[in-house]
C-alpha cells in the first residue's frame, strides 16, 4: 500500500545526510488515499473469497499480514535485512492448524504475505532513497505505482516461461525455498518417531556448531548444486585472496542466467 508506507521509513537508523525536502503533510485520511485504501481492501477480500477462504480466515490473514509486515519493516530499517521466511511460517502454520485449508489456499497465503512484505519493505527503502536524492515524494508515489503495475502485468508471463521451459526441482529451477516450505507444511503429518529423530539430529548439529539451515538446504538441493557449492567452499581454502575472484564468480553466475533466458526465448520463438 504505497500511501501508508511513508511513516515506516522513520525506522531507518543508519547514518544519512539531512533530507533536502521537508516531510510531507499529506494525511492518509484525505479522499485519494482513503479511496486507495478501500479499493485495495475490497480487492484483497474479493481475491480471498474467490479462493473459498472462510471469512474468519480472511480477517486473520489480513491482520497477521499487517502485524508481520510492520515488524519486517522495522527490522529491515534497523539491520537492513528482510526475514521473510520465519514470518511467513508464523502466519501459515497457525492458519493451517486452525482452519482446514487446501494446498491451493496455503499457496495463496504464502504468496499473499510475501508480496505484501516485499512491497512494503521495498517502498520503505525507496522513499528513503528518494529523500536522499531530492526527489519529491508525490513523484515517488507515482513511480512506485508504475513499477507495481508493470511488475503485476509481467510477472505472470515470466513465471509461465519458467514453468513451461524448466523442470521444477532441476538444477536450473530447484526452488529451494519452495521445497523447504512444502516440507514444513507436510511435517504436520509426519510420523512422531521421525520428527523426534529430526529433533535429535538438530540438537547434535547445534552441539557441533554446524548450521542446521545449511545442512537442510544441502539435503533438498540437487546433487549438482550441492557438489558445486562444496567444491567452491574448498576452493576458497586453496586461494590466498578469494575476494579478488568475486567479480569473476559474479560474471559466471550472470552469464549462466543470461544463457538460460536466451535458451527459453529461443524455444518460445
Amino acid at each position: 500500500m504505497p500511501g501508508y508506507i511513508k511513516k515506516w521509513r522513520k525506522s531507518l537508523t543508519f547514518t544519512t545526510i539531512p533530507q533536502s525536502l521537508p516531510p510531507s503533510k499529506t494525511s492518509w485520511l484525505k479522499t485519494p488515499h482513503l479511496l486507495e485504501f478501500c479499493g485495495i481492501t475490497f480487492s484483497i477480500f474479493l481475491l480471498l473469497h474467490f479462493y473459498s477462504f472462510p471469512l474468519l480466515a480472511q480477517v486473520c490473514l489480513v491482520l497477521f499480514t499487517l502485524f508481520a509486515t510492520k515488524a519486517i519493516c522495522q527490522i529491515a530499517g534497523k539491520i537492513g535485512m528482510l526475514p521473510f521466511g520465519r514470518f511467513s511460517t508464523f502466519i501459515v502454520v497457525p492458519l493451517l492448524l486452525i482452519f482446514r485449508l487446501n494446498a491451493v489456499q496455503v499457496t495463496i497465503i504464502c504468496v499473499f504475505f510475501d508480496i505484501c512484505a516485499a512491497t512494503a519493505s521495498d517502498l520503505l527503502f525507496d522513499y528513503k532513497i528518494g529523500d536522499l536524492c531530492g526527489i519529491n515524494r508525490k513523484d515517488m508515489f507515482k513511480y512506485q505505482w508504475i513499477g507495481l503495475i508493470i511488475t503485476a502485468a509481467s510477472i505472470g508471463i515470466i513465471f509461465w516461461l519458467l514453468f513451461t521451459n524448466l523442470h521444477l526441482g532441476s538444477e536450473a529451477l530447484f526452488a529451494q525455498r519452495g521445497k523447504a516450505k512444502a516440507l514444513l507444511l507436510q511435517s504436520l503429518c509426519f510420523d512422531k518417531y521421525i520428527v523426534f529423530c529430526g529433533i535429535l539430529f538438530g540438537w547434535l548439529l547445534k552441539r557441533l556448531k554446524i548450521s542446521s539451515t545449511m545442512v537442510f538446504g544441502g539435503l533438498i538441493m540437487p546433487n549438482a548444486i550441492s557438489i558445486g557449492l562444496i567444491l567452491g567452499g574448498l576452493g576458497t581454502k586453496l586461494i590466498k585472496q578469494p575476494d579478488n575472484l568475486q567479480p569473476l564468480c559474479a560474471g559466471i553466475l550472470a552469464s549462466e542466467s543470461l544463457w538460460i533466458i536466451i535458451t527459453i526465448l529461443a524455444k518460445t520463438l
